[in-house]
């Protein structure tokens, strides 16, 4: 019925109007040159319509009435930007939460994942036209916030020679170096064909070499640093002999190296040019146990190191025992210079020099706390220097020039960082990682 639709629409918000679209009539097929007139009536005379198109337009024109219903509702209206897509997720082993956001206009994702233990929380956010990635770490315990950005389209091959860059390897291959300032991005150097356990830098050649083993045979290879040339290379294969730890004297081009006999049980030490590798002996070191460390100290001439008889570094050799030592060879060989630690399993872990200043630091398990300790060349009037609280320490190395100690957290996938010159002084995390950190190195 008539009066029932008006109703219906006026109940719903709808209202009537008259398009009028007037053309030329040369050209009237151009509907681009109509007049388009919008009068909403309660409904308006049909002559009233045509006597307003006709005294607006004049005689000249042709009239198109259109009677069109038009909502109310969606007249000038801009429509809502879509809303992020928010995925939680909880590992029900760790507690960790990761919760997962897309701008679906943008295409930006943020993942953010926060440890329940720590209460650490880390911000992953990806761009998706640059490729730009900005890790955001923020510690409420010490109240540090650490932002890392990874641009891949900027390599930065020409580092500042005034920066000291840090160096370090992954249990997934990755070798990977960054600014200690953190002016650039961390950069991929190389992936490595096996876990790396231990790396080294020549930073007068700018140069990187890392350890690593395939079953009894040891390795080590080399990539160019920032600024250097060539390619990843395998220097030699050592039969029978797995290699855990390796350390470079850049004066005098030489890299230092252990090696654990699999067949015999037996340990030695190790050196060789950098422009010719060879495998030069250069003294034993106690048997059925393996190098976890070492630290070449120009200034006193020695190659400091840790013993384990149970090694440990996201990989296993030998069996759970106790057992240690800490102590040094003299660069031209001979006989090592060892202290027994306490009877306790892996007692010793990474191992650093300041020569300049006299001082050595090491990792050490009393059984009962986890510290990082500082001696003099002798290992004499130990001091506790980094006692470890909430995290872990396993590899260390120094940065001689902006005086830092850094520290790899194999729990937490973290390198950390402290003020080298005072004790407990400006701990701070330095990366948060996504896989296990092998080793650290600084090139000064």
């Amino acid at each position: 019925m008539p009066g029932a639709d008006s109703n219906r629409e006026r109940g719903m918000g709808v209202r009537r109007c008259i398009i009028v679209k007037v053309f030329p009539r040369k050209r009237r097929e151009d509907s681009a040159d109509a007049s388009v007139f919008r009068i909403s009536y309660k409904p308006l005379p049909a002559l009233f319509v045509l006597i307003f198109a006709l005294t607006a337009c004049g005689s000249d024109f042709d009239l198109l009435l259109e009677k069109e219903k038009i909502s109310a509702s969606t007249d000038d209206k801009t429509p809502a930007p879509a809303a992020p897509i928010t995925v939680t997720t909880t590992d029900p082993e760790s507690g960790t939460t990761t919760v997962t956001t897309t701008d679906p206009e943008t295409g930006t994702t943020a993942i953010t994942t926060t440890d329940p233990e720590t209460g650490v929380t880390t911000v992953t956010t990806t761009d998706p036209e640059t490729g730009v990635t900005t890790v955001t770490t923020t510690d409420p315990q010490t109240g540090t916030t650490t932002v890392t950005t990874t641009d891949p389209q900027d390599p930065d091959p020409d580092p500042d020679p005034d920066v000291p860059y840090i160096y370090w390897c992954e249990s997934d291959g990755g070798v990977n170096c960054i600014p200690s300032d953190k002016s650039g991005a961390a950069m991929p150097l190389a992936a490595s064909p096996g876990t790396p356990l231990d790396m080294a830098v020549d930073s007068a050649d700018r140069v990187v070499y890392w350890a690593y083993n395939e079953g009894t045979k040891g390795f080590i290879y080399k990539a160019a640093a920032p600024g250097g040339s060539g390619t990843v290379a395998k220097l030699k294969m050592i039969n029978n002999t797995t290699v855990t730890a390796i350390a470079v004297d850049p004066a005098e081009s030489v890299v230092y190296f252990n090696g654990y006999s699999t067949k015999y049980g037996t340990a030695a030490l190790y050196r060789s040019p950098l422009a010719a590798f060879s495998q030069v002996f250069l003294g034993n070191t106690t048997a059925a146990r393996y190098i976890y460390a070492l630290s070449f100290d120009g200034v006193s001439g020695r190659l400091y190191m840790t013993e384990t008889p149970y090694y440990v570094n996201a990989v296993s050799y030998g069996t759970a025992g106790s057992g240690g030592a800490i102590g040094f060879i003299a660069a031209s060989g001979g006989s090592p210079s060892l202290s027994e630690s306490p009877s306790v399993e892996r007692p010793y872990r990474g191992i650093a020099v300041d020569g300049a200043n006299s001082s050595v630091y090491y990792v050490f398990n009393s059984g009962s706390s986890l510290d990082i300790i500082k001696a003099d060349l002798s290992f004499g009037s130990p001091q506790t220097w980094i006692h470890a609280g909430s995290f872990d320490i396993h590899k260390i190395a120094v940065d001689l020039k902006d005086r830092k100690l850094y520290w790899t957290d194999q729990t937490s996938l973290r390198i950390y960082r402290a003020d080298l010159d005072t004790k407990e002084s400006n701990i701070e995390i330095f990366l948060a990682l996504d896989s296990t950190p092998m080793a650290i190195a600084v090139a000064q």
